[in-house]
């Protein structure tokens, strides 16, 4: 297979190809960025365009697009249907058990690991390399020394291929992907919510999507977190997992919760605060008292960081009456007193932050003496 060709190589075999007296850069780095410079696909593309008017000598003879005047990036530029039929009949020309193992390799993705090809495939590893060099040979994939596996010339020919499955198969596919990538080094928690997912092992899909969320968010990783969270919580709502009532309750109150928190720390307060409201009802209607009393002090903080320290004590002492002290936990309380005393303290009013804060040091001096012996 051609190697790809870089941005500036496009743009000379742009310039060549059409016999042009000077670079057209824009025009070339849209094709190269379209493309990401298969050769074959820079030369479909530019038939394409001239076998369909869009590019076409004016009346000086020189080459223009109708977009010419107008455009920035010459983003308009269309991917050419022909490109996708060319790729349908290379792979058609396959025997049927390589095309078996190609769409294998579309359904893990982009970048193909080879033994994750080989566990997903259950055939022998002679089998499957001398299909990945079959594959190879007709530039539909590429050696990928750093994937130690292969890797599509281009996301496009993945797309055909995974296009060309039935809706069956690819559900299968995805779950055997799924459950090859559980038994292989490192946890690779993303790419198993998102085969889950379309494998539509909602269960999985949701719990997977938990951790990648909780990965996400170790890292700041925010936008990424709130994606994975969303998508969880989606998966609940429309009832596709089929756990008990009570259960998906409790996902979606811990869920609701996580989104508070990324909300809060992003400075979306308005989403944070409905996030928490809505675990803090779910706790509530589940009558599980700590979870309320959680949501409360989180609420609780976040009226603090706004500086609204009325709002802040208020829900502080919410959720020190949601959890009689007798069945407090420790550490709850102890959150619940230090919100209620710097809200004091915050308005000036110092007698009334003493007590709170002086019984919450007393907890969480407590709380370090039984974790540490």
């Amino acid at each position: 297979a051609l190697a790809p060709l870089t941005p500036a190589e496009t743009e000379m075999l742009v310039q060549h190809v059409l016999d042009l007296p000077a670079p057209a850069p824009r025009f070339s780095q849209r094709l190269h960025t379209q493309t990401e410079g298969n050769p074959f696909f820079v030369a479909e593309t530019l038939r394409t365009l001239v076998d369909g008017g869009l590019l076409y000598r004016d009346e000086d003879g020189d080459w223009s697009t109708p977009w010419d005047d107008e455009t920035v990036s010459y983003a308009e530029l269309p991917v050419p249907a022909n490109i996708a039929q060319s790729i349908e009949g290379r792979v058609g020309r396959l025997a049927p058990e390589v095309q078996d193992l190609l769409g294998i390799a579309a359904v893990i993705g982009r970048d193909v690991e080879f033994d994750l090809w080989l566990a997903v495939s259950e055939g022998d590893e002679e089998t499957v390399l001398a299909a990945a060099e079959k594959v190879a040979h007709r530039g539909l994939m590429v050696e990928a020394d750093t994937l130690l596996g292969y890797r599509f010339a281009h996301d496009t020919v993945r797309q055909v291929v995974y296009g060309g499955l039935s809706p069956v198969r690819r559900r299968r596919w995805h779950r055997r992907v799924a459950a090859a990538l559980e038994a292989l080094p490192p946890n690779q928690v993303e790419a198993l919510a998102r085969h889950y997912s379309l494998g539509q092992n909602w269960p999985e899909a949701a719990r997977y999507a938990l951790q990648a969320g909780t990965r996400a968010q170790a890292v700041y990783a925010n936008r990424q977190a709130l994606d994975y969270y969303e998508q969880a919580d989606g998966w609940l709502a429309q009832g596709w997992v089929h756990w008990p009532a009570g259960e998906v309750a409790r996902w979606r109150a811990d869920l609701a919760e996580r989104r508070g928190q990324v909300h809060s720390l992003v400075g979306e307060y308005k989403a944070a605060g409905e996030a928490f409201e809505r675990a803090r009802q779910t706790w509530a209607d589940l009558n599980d008292r700590h979870g309320e009393a959680r949501a409360l002090n989180r609420l609780s903080f976040l009226y603090f960081i706004q500086g609204d320290y009325v709002e802040a004590s208020r829900h502080a002492q919410r959720a020190l009456a949601a959890v009689p002290e007798t069945h407090s936990v420790p550490d709850l309380r102890a959150t619940s007193l230090t919100h209620l005393g710097l809200s004091a303290w915050s308005q000036g009013r110092y007698d009334d932050a003493l007590s709170p804060l002086q019984e919450a040091l007393e907890l969480f001096e407590g709380i370090g003496s039984d974790r540490h012996g």
